[in-house]
Formats: structure tokens, C-alpha cells, sequence
């Protein structure tokens, strides 16, 4: 009895072992057939943050942001080089073809094209427009500060353009944005006396506001059902 319930349970840890194994590499089979090219572009003019720190801060919230768990696994995303995104960028900027009315780059033009030359399914374009400090004293003596920042959030996600195109979207206004475009800006300034509270915490509230909003860790890394 001993002998057979031995070899019993030496055939249930083979077929288990079997079973993960098999499931395995369904489960990396189904991840790579899905697996989503993201280009993260370098963050525009970040040298302006760069005083009070705000740079690190974008930075590590960037890297937070394209981070998937056990990627090296799932192969559920693939990054596209940063270098790669950057050239071509520049191109289509540099070519003429893309600007407003100002002549100024159109950048909800571009990202269409720069994702099918990428060949990305999700793009992420963050520029820094504006970004100033200055801490001074006024005619009573008190501490006051005049510090102002605002990003600008830019990109294109494919798989929002099926539902996108099914809505009509893109059509219903003539200045909506193109389906799939990703055009977003958040401004925060203040003018007071001062607390501690300066640029940097400014840029923390903006980037925290504009990549909340457009939920960018959803697109990325989905995880609601």
C-alpha cells in the first residue's frame, strides 16, 4: 500500500507539473501575440526643472508609469528606443509638413505619423512649456515667491482608435482631436508669500494631475477588468 500511494502521489506531482508548465506557456504565448509597442519620447525643455528637482521627479514617475511587472516573462509590453523615437520625431517636426497656423509644430498631427513610422501602439510625449521661480522680498520685509509651471501631455494610443472611430468621434467637432490622439495640458502657478512651497511641488501637483487624468498606467499596464 505504502508502495502504490508513493507512486500515486510521484503521478499527480508529474501531471501537475505538466499542467503549469503547459499553462506556462500558453499564458506567454497569448502575452506575446498581444504585445504592445510603446515609444516613451524625452521629456521636452526638462532642463528647466532641473534647479528645483522637478526633473528627477518626472523622471521616476515616467519610469513608474512604463514599468510592467515581469515583463521579462509576459513580454506584454516592448519599449522601442528611446533614440529611434527621438530621430524620428525630430524628421517630422523638421519637415514642414506638420505645423498650425502659427507655424508652429503640430503636434496632434504628428503623433498619428510617428507612431505608424515607429510602428508604436502606445506614445508618450511630455514637454515642459513653462517653468519659472523667484523668490524675493517685498517693501515689509516678507518672503514672497512667483513660481509657475505648465506641462503638456502628448501621444497616441491605438487601441483607443477602434472605439473612438465607432463613437464618431473626430467628426463630430471640427476641432476635436484626430481618434487615438492624446493631447493634454495642465498649468499651475502661484504668486504669494512664501510657505516652502515652490516649483517643485508645483510640477509634482501638474505631472500628477495630467497623468491621473488620462489614466496613461491604465494604457500602459491595464489592470481593471
Amino acid at each position: 500500500m505504502k508502495t502504490i500511494k508513493l507512486s500515486s502521489m510521484r503521478i499527480l506531482f508529474v501531471f501537475s507539473l505538466v499542467m503549469m508548465m503547459t499553462l506556462c506557456h500558453l499564458n506567454m504565448a497569448q502575452a506575446a501575440e498581444r504585445t504592445k509597442r510603446l515609444a516613451l519620447l524625452p521629456v521636452e525643455n526638462i532642463s528647466m526643472l532641473e534647479d528645483c528637482g522637478g526633473d528627477k521627479y518626472i523622471g521616476q514617475q515616467l519610469e513608474r508609469i512604463v514599468h510592467v511587472p515581469l515583463n521579462g516573462v509576459t513580454k506584454a509590453v516592448e519599449y522601442i528606443d528611446i533614440r529611434d523615437s527621438y530621430r524620428e520625431l525630430a524628421a517630422l517636426v523638421n519637415s514642414g509638413k506638420y505645423v498650425t497656423k502659427r507655424n508652429r509644430p503640430n503636434y496632434a498631427a504628428i503623433m498619428p505619423v510617428l507612431a505608424d513610422k515607429l510602428g508604436a501602439d502606445l506614445v508618450i510625449f511630455l514637454r515642459v512649456r513653462e517653468a519659472h521661480q523667484f523668490i524675493y522680498h517685498d517693501w515689509w520685509g516678507r518672503t514672497r515667491i512667483d513660481a509657475g509651471v505648465e506641462l503638456e501631455l502628448l501621444g497616441f494610443d491605438r487601441g483607443q482608435v477602434p472605439a473612438l472611430v465607432a463613437a464618431g468621434e473626430g467628426t463630430k467637432k471640427k476641432k476635436a482631436l484626430p481618434p487615438g490622439v492624446i493631447k493634454d495640458s495642465v498649468h499651475r502657478y502661484i504668486h504669494d508669500e512664501y510657505t516652502g512651497q515652490g516649483l517643485y511641488e508645483l510640477t509634482v501637483e501638474a505631472l500628477d494631475e495630467l497623468m491621473a487624468g488620462n489614466e496613461m498606467r491604465e494604457r500602459v499596464f491595464p489592470t481593471r477588468k
